[in-house]
């Protein structure tokens, strides 16, 4: 869910708020992930 974007509310904050769990630079990852998803 944090890495693929998808057009569909509360998803994405669900996901995001729930960040807290994984580790900082997984996080990163998938969040870098995700907004190469949306730039494309």
């Amino acid at each position: 869910m944090r890495a693929n974007p998808v057009n569909r509310y509360p998803a994405f904050p669900l996901a995001v708020a729930g960040a807290y769990n994984l580790p900082a630079d997984v996080v990163v990852d998938l969040l870098g992930h995700r907004l190469k998803g949306l730039q494309e």
